[in-house]
């Protein structure tokens, strides 16, 4: 009776990763069919193959005494999804140092990955989220601190305006 052999050099890959298939079979035998797109070969050898799914390849080798099959799997695992990104968030104030007795700032903010934001300080919720300015007005030194919050978290950014004593 024929006799053929069937390995893969991992039996679980990650999806888009590549095995070594290899095959062999008895000296009464000539070559080995092979499924799944690999075909005839007709010396023992390998390929290497990147299947999309978990796959079961399967040999078939026959000569004047019968036939034989063997087979190997490969499982494919499909990795999860990277974790999504925290926010980033940048607050500025212009101008940011005011004369004695005060006045009128802008505070200019840019927002990445994030679904809200808000400033301290009486200022609250801004939008659009991803990028804007609002006007503040300022008696003494303040510290400004933006809070960002997205699918991925939470991220704070500052900036100040000093008036001057």
């Amino acid at each position: 009776m024929p006799v053929c052999v069937l390995t893969v050099s991992q039996t679980s890959i990650n999806l888009g990763e590549s095995v070594a298939l290899s095959w062999g079979f008895s000296n009464d035998v000539t070559s080995i069919s092979i499924d799944n797109g690999v075909g005839v070969k007709t010396s023992r050898s390998y390929m290497f193959v990147t299947p999309n799914v978990s796959t079961e390849y399967a040999g078939t080798v026959s000569n004047s005494d019968g036939s034989a099959t063997c087979s190997t799997n490969v499982i494919v695992t499909v990795p999860p999804p990277p974790p999504p990104t925290a926010p980033i968030c940048t607050l500025s104030a212009g101008p940011s140092a005011l004369a004695f007795g005060g006045g009128f700032s802008t505070l200019s903010w840019s927002v990445v990955d994030g679904t809200s934001a808000s400033i301290d300080n009486g200022v609250g919720g801004v939008l659009p989220v991803g990028s804007g300015f609002t006007l503040v007005s300022v008696v003494t030194t303040t510290n400004y601190t933006m809070t960002v919050s997205g699918p991925g978290g939470q991220t704070t950014c500052s900036t100040g305006v000093i008036v001057a004593p």
